[in-house]
């Protein structure tokens, strides 16, 4: 599956992320930095170069200038790359950071991606409808980022808002894997067998179904999605996505 990875720059030319993908670690040896049996079960299967901070780089953004991480949850092929940025702090909501301690059934959490407790920021997200979600947190006071309520494949997943050159885009992460899934009556199976709570995770959906009318909804593993998508911020755009 492909894994998106979404790009904010600032006016100050720092860089915000959402989600960070795998480490390098885990790009140049899986087996050794996932584990065999994970590897093998996801046949995940990358290069050194897959990494995003190689990725950005390579298009001339500098690792140093990430200056914060957003995770949609905490999933390792969502947080992993977060050890590869020295300098950024990693946004997440507070019913995620306690679901990561209790929840040692998720096969999807991996207690080595947290180990950077200093760096790790928990937010509440506050009651009151924003684009069908029942709560939300504007991230900056320019109102181009914001945080919304998609509880149900994790307690405490996430999607993120951006407005962007008169666009905008919500990153639901694993809220579904493609957004076929919503015209199904029910998710499909990938999403059925990972999900944490199914009437959550149908609200949710409902809300994505909402706000697909208006915006565009870039989940995580949709490659059709993601191969619409701009991949080189636009020159001239002093805030871009």
């Amino acid at each position: 599956m492909s894994n998106t990875v979404a790009v904010i720059v600032r006016d100050d030319e720092s860089i915000v992320l959402v989600d960070a993908g795998l480490s390098e670690a885990a790009c140049r040896e899986p087996g050794k930095n996932v584990g065999h049996v994970r590897a093998r079960f996801l046949s995940i299967q990358t290069t050194p170069e897959d990494a995003v901070a190689i990725q950005l780089e390579k298009r001339g953004l500098r690792r140093e200038n990430v200056k914060a991480i957003i995770a949609t949850h905490l999933h390792f092929d969502h947080v992993g790359g977060v050890r590869d940025f020295p300098n950024a702090e990693l946004i997440v909501s507070k019913e995620e950071l306690d679901a990561f301690s209790w929840r040692r059934t998720d096969l999807g959490y991996d207690k080595r991606d947290l180990k950077l407790e200093q760096r790790i920021v928990p937010v509440e997200l506050e009651d009151g409808a924003r684009e069908g979600f029942a709560k939300s947190l504007d991230l900056f006071e320019d109102d181009s980022v914001h945080l919304l309520d998609a509880q149900g494949h994790t307690p405490g997943a996430i999607a993120v808002a951006i407005a962007s050159g008169g666009k905008h885009f919500i990153h639901v992460g694993d809220a579904v894997y493609n957004v076929k899934e919503l015209d199904l009556a029910d998710c499909g199976l990938i999403s059925r067998f990972n999900r944490w709570d199914k009437s959550k995770h149908r609200a949710c959906r409902d809300a994505l179904r909402e706000a697909r009318k208006t915006t565009t909804l870039v989940p995580s593993h949709d490659a059709a999605i993601f191969s619409t998508l701009p991949t080189v911020p636009a020159k001239g755009v002093a805030r871009r996505a």
